[in-house]
Parts: C-alpha cells; sequence; structure tokens
C-alpha cells in the first residue's frame, strides 16, 4: 500500500499524487478525464463513467398467486433495485386493480405497456437525488402531522382521509430508505442502523392509523393527556438520533416501564392499550439506536 499526502490546492480544494505506473497502465495524459464514486469513507478512483443505474428486470408471475404473494415479489423485487417490473399470467385483467394498488406503494413507477396477459411497469427514481437522512427527517415529519391529525379524530370521532394518505407516503419512504441501504456501498452497521430507524418509524406511522380508526368508539376511558404524553416521548427519542445525545437517549429508555405502566393503569381495552404501548416501544428502540452507535 503506498500512501499520499493531502495537499490544499485552493479554497475548496485539494490534491493528491496518482503513482506514474497506474497512469501508465491505464494509458492517461494531461488533462484526461477521471471519475470519482463516494464509498463511504472510500473513495473508487476510475478511468471510464459508470451508469449509476444499472437496468435490472423483475417477472413476476400472477397465476395461481394471491394478491399477498404478488405484493411481497414486488416489494423484494423494489428493494433489491428492480427498474423495470414485468407482471404477466392469463389472470392479469383480474388482478390488475390489486395489482395498481400495490404499486402506489412505491416512487416514481409508471405503467409503459399494458396487454390482456402483460404489464409493464418502469421505474423513474433517480437514486442519487435522495438521502437517507433527510429521508428519514420526511418521515418523522409525516408522523408528527399524522398524530397532530389522530388528535383530532379523537375528539371529533371520524379519521381524516389526508391521515390514511400520509401513513402511505410513510411506507413509500420506509421502501426508498430499504432501497438506498442496499444500493449504496456503506458500512453494515450504518446500513443496518438507518434501516431499523426506517423500520420503527413506520411501524409507529401504522400504529397511530389504527388507533385512529379506533377513536370514532372511543368514550372517556381514553386519557388525551396521556396520548400528549406518548407523543412527547416519540418527539424526545427522535430529537436524540437527529442530535446524537445519548444522555437523552438513556433518560427515555429509563422511563419507559413507568409510561407503560400508566397506559395499564388508564386504558381498558387491552388493543388499544397494546397500539399505544408499542409506540412507546419503537420509540424506546429509536433511543436505544442513538445509545449505541
Amino acid at each position: 500500500m503506498e500512501t499520499r499526502r493531502l495537499v490544499k490546492t485552493g479554497a475548496e480544494t485539494y490534491t493528491i499524487s496518482l503513482p506514474k505506473q497506474w497512469v501508465k497502465q491505464n494509458k492517461l495524459n494531461k488533462g484526461d478525464l477521471l471519475f470519482l464514486k463516494e464509498l463511504g469513507n472510500k473513495v473508487e478512483l476510475s478511468t471510464e463513467a459508470k451508469d449509476e443505474k444499472e437496468k435490472k428486470e423483475a417477472t413476476i408471475t400472477i397465476d395461481k398467486k394471491d394478491v399477498g404473494s404478488i405484493r411481497r415479489e414486488t416489494i423484494s423485487a423494489y428493494i433489491n433495485n428492480s427498474t423495470e417490473f414485468v407482471f404477466i399470467g392469463d389472470g392479469l385483467s383480474k388482478k390488475l386493480e390489486d395489482i395498481r394498488k400495490i404499486l402506489h406503494n412505491f416512487l416514481a413507477l409508471e405503467v409503459v405497456e399494458q396487454t390482456q396477459t402483460k404489464l409493464v411497469v418502469k421505474d423513474y427514481l433517480d437514486l442519487k437525488e435522495f438521502s437517507l437522512d433527510n429521508t428519514l427527517r420526511r418521515m418523522d415529519m409525516l408522523i408528527k402531522s399524522i398524530i397532530a391529525d389522530s388528535k383530532n379524530a379523537l375528539k371529533e370521532k371520524g379519521v381524516s382521509k389526508s391521515l390514511v394518505y400520509r401513513d402511505y407516503e410513510v411506507d413509500k419512504l420506509f421502501f426508498l430508505i430499504s432501497r438506498l441501504v442496499r444500493s449504496r456501498e456503506i458500512e453494515s452497521k450504518e446500513a443496518i442502523e438507518y434501516w431499523w430507524m426506517a423500520k420503527n418509524l413506520e411501524n409507529i406511522g401504522d400504529m397511530v392509523r389504527d388507533l385512529s380508526e379506533k377513536f370514532e368508539k372511543l368514550g372517556d376511558d381514553f386519557i388525551l393527556e396521556l396520548y400528549d404524553k406518548i407523543e412527547e416521548y416519540y418527539r424526545e427519542a427522535i430529537k436524540s438520533h437527529f442530535s446524537k445525545d445519548k444522555k437523552v437517549a438513556d433518560k427515555l429508555i429509563a422511563n419507559r416501564p413507568a409510561l407503560l405502566d400508566e397506559i395499564d393503569d388508564a386504558i381498558e381495552d387491552k388493543e388499544i392499550a397494546n397500539k399505544l404501548k408499542s409506540i412507546v416501544n419503537r420509540s424506546r428502540n429509536i433511543a436505544k439506536i442513538v445509545l449505541d452507535s
């Protein structure tokens, strides 16, 4: 392994020298272009530009499969960076509506061809436009707005369509993060942390949506003040992640048992109590990620 010293050559420019033998082997001359690709704390240097979006087709046969199987196969293909999805089968017309609903779970997919037995969908997503951190922040913003809407559902005994729509958006972003961690060569520990963060956020969104549907039937046994405490617990957990505050994360983990006991004491409906506790537990998982990072 050779060593090169980093040299500052301008206000925002740094250079390193290249080994003479490598330059000769690649037949490079002064003024030739080289291409850099960031790989975490590494940089890949190439003499040729590489197509970042490799074409990858996924063929999904739908005959003799239920909608759940088709959905799982589509999700797998999407998060493993397929760029074209081909659904084939004699029963396509009967399952077309279900397939279209499945496709709504993902960003930037567009139908480009359709026959009686074949549906071709292309992916127009440019992964280079998305960062993992910003995508997590978008998930957080959506979840906070879903919680706000769920409080209105509690007060007014009705679930807004915007709440359900935003929960779909959270799911889309979860699948996007699942895809991003597979498309980028980052350390396995970092990849696991991002995916686990996104999974907990997605689960919290689902729990809030499910609770909102239950609020129409709730009476005085549900205490809004308690729901405020649970919301604050989540807000502190996600804040500790973005600020990397291990002290706050540790405090939240220590406070979790008392909050869970408070839920059990206040809520008679076990299904509702379990969903509330799930929000707390998922928020605790976020704090644990911070503590262990």
